[in-house]
């Protein structure tokens, strides 16, 4: 499972089978594995120069491809109404439904430099139609850019721990409980949107990103060690609670192989499998 290429996996996930049946994302426990979920359904094909042409501007007529011209993008910030920009949906992984259609959709404000997360239900595929759906868009939570930056560097320098809660959902208000794994995703993508577009923020803030970016690296790495630890414990023969026992003592107290969850309601800190 460690060794599947690209290749495999993009035959494999053609398939309409459930994604615990085929699919190299989940784990011998039967759980998934949010590593290899970021490596072949996140960010595989993606490079710098395309995440570019992946940006749209929502306007009245829904969402327009917005090929990066940051003079037309500031001239956006004093029109009303031109303010958000989407950079990327994320599928959410269900171990009985596969990819299913359900998708977090990550956002970006123009004016407030906040960074967003919404939950779309029967998403389309490319981002260009999300305007049919957007009125029944949630917002789940949201992030100013520099409490972002601040949480990043609190969390992996001084409180790892934080990571086995939510590295965002512990420090932004949410109406739903991902789980810690995703969160983790779902901040190195917020991490390299910044990175990737750091001329919107200003030349002091711009800096700040440029420093910061090592937590991006640690971050990946943070999920790497994680799958790797769980699929040699599984292939040792260990079960999820032994493999628990036997990594409790380590310096990082994070696992990235877990069932995907999300909370099953609006404002509900259960979290129940969402299926």
């Amino acid at each position: 499972m460690l060794g599947l290429s690209s290749l495999e996996f993009k035959s494999k996930a053609k398939t309409s089978e459930p994604l615990g049946a085929v699919s190299p994302l989940v784990s011998r426990w039967s759980m998934i594995d949010y590593w290899l979920y970021l490596l072949h359904v996140v960010e595989r094909g993606r490079t710098r120069e395309n995440h570019f042409d992946e940006v749209h501007l929502l306007t009245a007529n829904g969402f327009k491809p917005t090929r990066i011209d940051f003079k037309f993008l500031h001239v956006c910030r004093r029109k009303p109404g031109l303010e958000l920009l989407i950079f990327l949906a994320l599928p959410i992984p269900s171990i009985r439904l596969g990819l299913p259609d359900r998708k977090i959709v990550l956002g970006f404000d123009l004016k407030t430099l906040h960074l967003h997360a919404y939950l779309a239900a029967r998403a389309p595929e490319h981002l260009a139609d999300f305007g049919q759906v957007w009125s029944r868009a949630e917002l789940v939570f949201s992030i100013g850019t520099g409490q972002f930056l601040d949480t990043l560097e609190c969390t992996l320098t001084d409180d790892l721990n934080t990571l086995r809660t939510g590295i965002l959902t512990s420090f932004a208000k949410s109406t739903r409980k991902f789980h810690s794994a995703l969160e983790l995703v779902i901040a190195i993508q917020f991490s390299q949107f910044l990175y990737d577009f750091t001329e919107l923020l200003g030349k002091d803030r711009g800096r700040s990103i440029e420093s910061h970016q090592r937590y991006n690296d640690q971050m990946r790495e943070l999920l790497r060690k994680a799958s790797t630890d769980a699929w040699f414990g599984a292939k040792d023969g260990l079960t999820v609670e032994q493999h628990r026992r036997r990594e409790k003592n380590a310096i990082i107290l994070f696992n990235s192989v877990e069932s995907g969850k999300v909370s099953s309601s609006p404002g509900s800190n259960v979290q129940a499998d969402w299926t």
